[in-house]
C-alpha cells in the first residue's frame, strides 16, 4: 500500500511524549504564604485604620466639644434657661446702690422677662481673642458673657466662661415727704440729706432751743430706680411710720401728729394772755420787774431786752385791752409751746385822748419745773409763717459743681465759678424739660450776668432744679 513519497517502512516508530506533571507541593506552598501575608497586611491595615479612625473620632469629638459654639450652648443652658437673676447680678460684679441691689434687680428682670424664651447670638469681642455672646429678650439685650481659651498653646482650645454682665434701665424715681431726721430706706438702703430736694418749715426754727424743732417736712427724691421700690420710714425711735402712696404723683407721705386742741378754756391760753398783758402793762409803767418775772424767765435775752428798753408811756388816766385773739398754737414738746397773741392796748391820756397800741407777737413758753410756765422768747412775727428751701444743683461738662438748699424766695443767687472753654462764651444756666411726647429740650433758667450772680424778683418760688452750664 502506498504510504507516501518518503515513507520508510523500516523506520522506527516515533516516541510519544509523556504529559508534563504539575509541581504540586512547592507551588501551592508559595501561594498560601503570599495570601497569608496579604491577609495579614489587610488585617493589620484594618486594625490600624480602625485605631486611627477611633483616635480621629475621639479627636474630632474633643475638637467639636471644644468649639465655642458648643461651650456657648452649655453656658447658655446653665445660666439662662432658668436664670437665677440674683446670682447673675453677683457674677456680673455689680455694686449695690440705693437704686439697685440684687433683689430689686431680680424683681425687675422677672417682671421684664417672665416666661419669655431668651436667645443668644455671638458678637465681636475685639482683639482679646475671647468669644462674646449677647443674650436677648426679644430684641432687647439683657446680658452678655464671654468665653476665654484657657489653653492657647494647645491644638485643641479649652473654652471656659470668662465674664458675665447684665443690663438694666434705671428710669424710675420716687419722692418721699417726711420729717427731717427720720430714717428713709429705699430698697433697704438709707438715704442721706443729699436726697432732700425741698425743706418746708416755719420761722420758729430760728428761735427754738438747739435740738427742738417745730413743723418740718422735707421732700426727698431718688431716681435711677429699676422699678417701683420698697419704701420705709422710721421715726426717731426707730419705729416704722405708716405711709400713704399717691400713685399719680409717685409720692409717699406720712401724716404728722395732730396738735392738741387749743381754745379759750385751755390752760395755755390763760398763760399766754397773762404774759402778753403783763408785758404791755410793764411797758406803760403799770407793772414792775417783779410782775414781769412771774411770766418771763429772767435768765433769758428777751427779759433783759424788755427791762432795758424805753417804756411806751407812764402818765395816763386809764387803760383797757380789746380785740384779744390767740392763734398759731404749736406744741414742740411736752415742755415747750408757742402761739401768736394779738390784742390792742387802749390808753387814755391825761388830756382825754386815747392812744391805741397794737400787739401781735409770738410767745415761746417753757416749763421750768413745778408746773411753772415762763416766756423764754418773744418775737414780733408769726412763728408759724412757712418757709421753704429748695435744692439747686449746678453741673458743667457732666461734673457737679455744687448742690445746696437755698431759700425758695431768694432774690439773689451765687452760682459756682466756671471754667469757660477757650473760644467760647457762657450762654447761661439751662434746665432739661420733657414735653408730653417725651422729647427733651433745654430751657434757659438763669441768663448770664456781668457779676456772675443770678438776680430774681422773689415773686415766684424757686423749684428744685439741676442747672447745666452751656457755652456757645
Amino acid at each position: 500500500m502506498y504510504q507516501g513519497k518518503y515513507h520508510n517502512q523500516n523506520a522506527p516508530a516515533p516516541r510519544r511524549r509523556k504529559p508534563a506533571q504539575k509541581k504540586a507541593s512547592g507551588s501551592r506552598t508559595g501561594t498560601k504564604v503570599f495570601y497569608t501575608i496579604l491577609l495579614a497586611f489587610v488585617l493589620i491595615f484594618i486594625v490600624a485604620m480602625a485605631f486611627v479612625m477611633n483616635e480621629l473620632k475621639i479627636w474630632l469629638n474633643d475638637f467639636e466639644a471644644s468649639q465655642p459654639t458648643a461651650k456657648c450652648e452649655e453656658v447658655f443652658a446653665e445660666l439662662f434657661t432658668q436664670p437665677d437673676w440674683q446670682e447673675l447680678y453677683t457674677m456680673a460684679g455689680k455694686t449695690d446702690t440705693p437704686s439697685v441691689n440684687a433683689q430689686s434687680f431680680a424683681n425687675y428682670m422677672q417682671e421684664k422677662v417672665g416666661d419669655t424664651q431668651l436667645t443668644c447670638i455671638e458678637t465681636s469681642a475685639g482683639l482679646s481673642g475671647d468669644k462674646k455672646f449677647i443674650v436677648r429678650c426679644g430684641t432687647e439685650k439683657v446680658a452678655t458673657f464671654t468665653l476665654t481659651n484657657a489653653t492657647p498653646d494647645s491644638s485643641i482650645p479649652t473654652w471656659e466662661l470668662g465674664t458675665v454682665d447684665v443690663f438694666y434701665s434705671c428710669n424710675q424715681s420716687v419722692n418721699i415727704i417726711t420729717v427731717p431726721g427720720y430714717t428713709v430706706l429705699v430698697n433697704g438702703k438709707e438715704l442721706d440729706d443729699s436726697h432732700i430736694i425741698r425743706l418746708n418749715s416755719t420761722k420758729a426754727e430760728e428761735y427754738l432751743p438747739e435740738g427742738i424743732h417745730g413743723y418740718q417736712l422735707c421732700e426727698m427724691t431718688i431716681d435711677g430706680l429699676l422699678a417701683a421700690p420698697t419704701v420705709e420710714v422710721r421715726d426717731l425711735s426707730g419705729n416704722p411710720v405708716s405711709l400713704a402712696y399717691d400713685q399719680d404723683n409717685n409720692l409717699y407721705t406720712h401724716a404728722l401728729e395732730d396738735q392738741p386742741t387749743f381754745n379759750a378754756e385751755s390752760p395755755e391760753y390763760k398763760t399766754l394772755l397773762t404774759a402778753a398783758k403783763t408785758y404791755c402793762e410793764y411797758m406803760i409803767g403799770k407793772g414792775g420787774r417783779a410782775d414781769l418775772k412771774k411770766c418771763f424767765d429772767s435768765e433769758t435775752e428777751i427779759y433783759n431786752t424788755i427791762v432795758t428798753n424805753t417804756t411806751w408811756m407812764q402818765k395816763f388816766n386809764s387803760y383797757s385791752f380789746g380785740e384779744e385773739t390767740i392763734d398759731g398754737f404749736y406744741r414742740y414738746s411736752d415742755g415747750l409751746y408757742s402761739a401768736k397773741v394779738s390784742l390792742t392796748l387802749n390808753v387814755t391820756r391825761k388830756n382825754g385822748t386815747v392812744k391805741v397800741y397794737e400787739l401781735s407777737n409770738t410767745f415761746f413758753v417753757e416749763n421750768k419745773g413745778d408746773d411753772q410756765w415762763l416766756v423764754i422768747n418773744m418775737i414780733n412775727a408769726d412763728a408759724q409763717e412757712p418757709t421753704s428751701f429748695v435744692r439747686l444743683t449746678y453741673v458743667s461738662g457732666g461734673k457737679t459743681l455744687s448742690s445746696e438748699l437755698v431759700d425758695a424766695y431768694s432774690t439773689r443767687l451765687t452760682p459756682p465759678a466756671l471754667e469757660i472753654p477757650e473760644g467760647k462764651t457762657f450762654a447761661g444756666w439751662f434746665v432739661e424739660r420733657v414735653d408730653e411726647s417725651g422729647k427733651t429740650t433745654l430751657e434757659l433758667a438763669f441768663p448770664p450776668s456781668e457779676d456772675g450772680s443770678v438776680h430774681l424778683s422773689g415773686d415766684t418760688a424757686l423749684e428744685p432744679m439741676t442747672l447745666q452750664a452751656r457755652f456757645q
